[in-house]
């Protein structure tokens, strides 16, 4: 009786070709998998998850802040008829009632009542630790000592502070956004039959748009790279669709899974807000991660002719 003999297929070694070879825009022609690589064994002594409790401290400690120079400064803003579109962009956004509730009501006395004091002294408090939010960012992007250059603490902090008030300027920008297009949707849309979903989409789509240019600028300006980053980099698509799928994940097991607030109250919702705020900063060290994999591939490309 004849032993069979088993003849080796070439499709196994032709479909790792693939994935060996399989790339995306903006990768400048690497593949997928050798980036991949790269930001893993970047991150064995980066420690990651360090870098990113830092980062989550320090945005923890600049949202209170920069909330309450908001909130002060719209009572003083020539806008009629603010306070309606204000509250729809809050419940538009709020993952569930209680959050709203609470939300509303603090909104609502800031937008009543003129605070000259609080907001002279919200903006300097909003620029002081919002800087130190995006130190936090500029000593856990610099840390990758192959791709950055050495800057002084001054110069950190001069530069923390000028994209600082970019950021705020975008925020007012976001804040008129919110305040004018559910007025200005209804008016377009309103003889569309289901015109409130509509509006929730392309608000929802207008506030992508708005995340992803924040993270572009942080991504081109925070880091002391010895060559700057392309503005629309692939690092800014992966951390924005990230950010947006983790944040809808919070929000769906928040409302129909956990029923967090039923068990812990209003200290539920803190420790939500903590573990999407410690998953997004993660998502946003792997997104500059996934830019430096690509810039040392491409300057170690440039180096090998020279060699």
């Amino acid at each position: 009786m004849k032993a069979k003999v088993s003849i080796p297929t070439n499709n196994q070694p032709e479909t790792q070709k693939r994935w060996h070879t399989w790339t995306l825009p903006g990768f400048e022609g690497f593949p997928v998998y050798v980036i991949l690589g790269d930001i893993v064994k970047g991150n064995r002594d980066l420690r990651l998850f360090e870098r990113a409790a830092a980062i989550s401290f320090n945005m923890l400690m600049a949202i209170p802040p920069t909330l309450i120079f908001l909130a002060s400064l719209v009572p003083f803003l020539p806008l009629n008829n603010t306070e309606p579109a204000i509250i729809d962009a809050i419940k538009l956004l709020s993952p569930n009632e209680k959050i709203f509730e609470n939300v509303s009501a603090i909104v609502t006395d800031f937008l009543h009542t003129k605070r000259r004091d609080l907001l002279s002294i919200g903006i300097l408090f909003t620029i002081f630790y919002s800087s130190n939010g995006l130190m936090g960012l500029m000593r856990a992007f610099d840390r990758v000592s192959d791709a950055t250059k050495f800057r002084t603490g001054v110069n950190r902090r001069l530069n923390a502070i000028w994209l600082t008030i970019i950021l705020m300027l975008l925020s007012l920008m976001i804040v008129a956004f919110l305040i004018f297009q559910s007025n200005m949707l209804a008016y377009f849309f309103q003889s569309f039959e289901h015109n409130s979903t509509l509006v929730t989409i392309i608000s929802r789509l207008s506030m992508l748009i708005i995340m992803f240019l924040m993270i572009c600028l942080i991504y081109k300006f925070c880091p002391s790279l010895h060559e700057r980053s392309k503005f629309f980099s692939p690092g800014a698509w992966f951390a924005t669709v990230m950010s947006m799928l983790v944040s809808y994940v919070f929000v769906y097991f928040a409302t129909n899974i956990i029923h967090y607030n039923k068990v812990y109250g209003s200290l539920g919702s803190l420790l939500m807000f903590l573990a999407w705020l410690s998953i997004s900063s993660v998502i946003i060290i792997l997104g500059f991660e996934l830019n430096i994999a690509i810039y040392l591939r491409k300057r170690s490309l440039k180096k090998a002719p020279q060699q």
